[in-house]
């Protein structure tokens, strides 16, 4: 692995370092270093394999012993958070539910290790898995974020695991070619990429870098929405528009009528009226709103709110049950929680 090379167009990487009791990745320790020596926002991953309905504290200390001889500790800049990895395992060349797998031990090995680290750890899963292996009893992972993979899906986003919420990091492909990885006859080899959702401010301060309390940067979250689109991004825009005075029908599609309302919008603004939301529409498009609030812009707020799992009543009024919804949003992306809709909790709440 070159990971200076790979450090040029990538922001973070995660590392595996040790599967079930016992087994240790003979690379971990030396990427580890090299990698610590670059700009990638890093941390290491367990692989959970259970071969008792017992041994979730086992895993726990193993991983523990092994990332903290490696130099990992969850505080210092560039660290994020420890992960662990639930999903299916292989046996005789087939992925099956691992048979000794219980909740149970899957909260001791999170809080054990979230007590050594004191650091909320991430979960990799899938939603599927949880179904299947789980029985859709996803509590387990309440309250810790999601590293969720979904493959050759294009926009689709993973399904929120039950009982938990939403993807935090999308594991999108296992396939995309990426420089500085060994592929053969010295091409780019092929690696898993993945997305964070939110702001670089957000994952930087995840990593231990920096405030989140600076503004998001134009393009490295707002969303872009086009014609013929269908989305709860749509909708926000169409309500959006009301509130500044160019009434939509918040029906979700991007259609004509959003098109010419947009580019009225986008003309009244004096920006380039090309019927395109990208990152300049929005950040025009977008108020703040607070207790107290009432109108469309609440309602766009309320929707965009549902959709990241603080469901909510679409009432455009902006209570107190708004507010503590708002406040567990922000808490959860690491922004200030103080319940107001501001331009960077907007940019957080679109960039799903």
């Amino acid at each position: 692995m070159d990971w200076k090379r790979v450090a040029q167009k990538n922001a973070f990487t995660f590392l595996k370092a040790t599967q079930g009791s016992r087994y240790k990745d003979r690379w971990f320790a030396r990427d580890f270093k090299t990698v610590s020596a670059t700009s990638l926002m890093r941390a290491p991953y367990h692989f959970f394999d259970p071969k008792s309905t017992r041994d979730g504290a086992a895993q726990a200390d193993h991983f523990i012993r092994t990332v903290r001889a490696a130099g990992y500790s969850g505080t210092k800049p560039g660290e994020l958070p420890p992960v662990l990895d639930v999903e299916s395992v292989w046996v005789k060349g087939k992925e099956v539910c691992p048979k000794a797998l219980r909740a149970g031990q899957l909260d001791i090995f999170l809080k054990r290790v979230k007590s050594a680290f004191k650091v909320t750890p991430i979960v990799y899963t899938r939603a599927s898995f949880v179904n299947d292996c789980m029985a859709g009893k996803g509590q387990a992972f309440k309250g810790y974020p999601l590293w969720l993979a979904r493959y050759g899906s294009g926009a689709r986003e993973p399904q929120s695991v039950p009982g938990a919420g939403p993807w935090t990091f999308w594991q999108y492909t296992e396939s995309e070619r990426v420089p500085g990885v060994p592929g053969p006859k010295n091409t780019a080899g092929t690696a898993d990429r993945n997305v964070y959702r939110g702001t670089l401010a957000q994952l930087r301060a995840m990593a231990n870098l920096g405030s989140t309390s600076t503004p998001p940067r134009p393009g490295t979250s707002w969303p872009t929405v086009k014609p013929g689109q269908r989305s709860v991004d749509v909708t926000t825009v169409q309500l959006l528009l009301t509130a500044r005075g160019h009434a939509t029908k918040a029906d979700g599609v991007f259609g004509p009528g959003t098109v010419a309302k947009v580019k009225a919008f986008q003309k009244a603004q004096r920006l380039t009226a090309d019927g395109v939301v990208g990152p300049s529409t929005w950040s025009r498009l977008v108020t703040t709103v607070k207790t107290g609030s009432k109108g469309t812009a609440v309602k766009a707020l309320q929707h965009q709110l549902t959709a990241n799992g603080h469901t909510i009543i679409a009432d455009g009024v902006y209570g107190s049950a708004t507010t503590t919804k708002v406040k567990a949003f922000q808490k959860a992306q690491h922004l200030t929680a103080d319940g107001i809709a501001g331009p960077s909790t907007w940019a957080a709440l679109v960039s799903r």
